[in-house]
């Protein structure tokens, strides 16, 4: 009941979910969220180290969230904003939360990293170009798919730049 869940419960009831990929893309992502978030909740509502932990960690994310609102307002909404807000949050949460996997991805050889980031690359304007058709029967998976590719090639970028800012350093 904070005021910053009701404010992305009405973001996406009222926007996300008006679309066809946004509501393509929620079917899958409540799917799999509610699979395990019942009894992390329950857990977590026992330990109170686990509270004041979370609370830490989704502080980022709400952010992110409500940049992607004004991402979704200043495309002018619809599919075109929906996919934008997606894209933005996806990059953000990728560095935000996931730039230590990338750093240890960017360890590796950086031609066959640069490599990956191709094919990321690739796949993700695939994956694009078929939410943008909005070929029914792949939507739910091009929509997950696309969330996926950009969260991991922004990791693994953030993990590249961190890599060559202590190389200089």
């Amino acid at each position: 009941l904070a005021p910053q869940v009701q404010y992305l419960r009405h973001f996406r009831d009222n926007y996300i979910l008006s679309t066809t990929s946004g509501s393509a893309f929620m079917k899958v992502f409540d799917s799999v969220y509610y699979s395990f978030s019942p009894q992390v909740a329950q857990y977590g509502r026992q330990q109170a180290w686990m509270q004041s932990t979370a609370k830490l960690a989704l502080y980022p994310l709400f952010g992110i969230l409500m940049g992607a609102e004004h991402i979704h307002a200043v495309a002018g909404g619809g599919e075109i904003g929906v996919i934008l807000a997606g894209l933005v949050t996806s990059v953000l949460i990728g560095a935000v939360y996931l730039t230590p996997l990338g750093y240890l991805a960017s360890r590796f050889n950086p031609r066959s990293v640069n490599k990956v980031l191709a094919i990321i690359v690739c796949v993700a304007a695939a994956t694009l170009s078929l939410t943008v058709v909005a070929l029914d029967g792949l939507l739910s998976l091009s929509t997950v798919i696309f969330v996926l590719v950009i969260t991991a090639a922004s990791a693994i970028a953030a993990g590249q730049a961190i890599k060559y800012i202590v190389y200089r350093w």
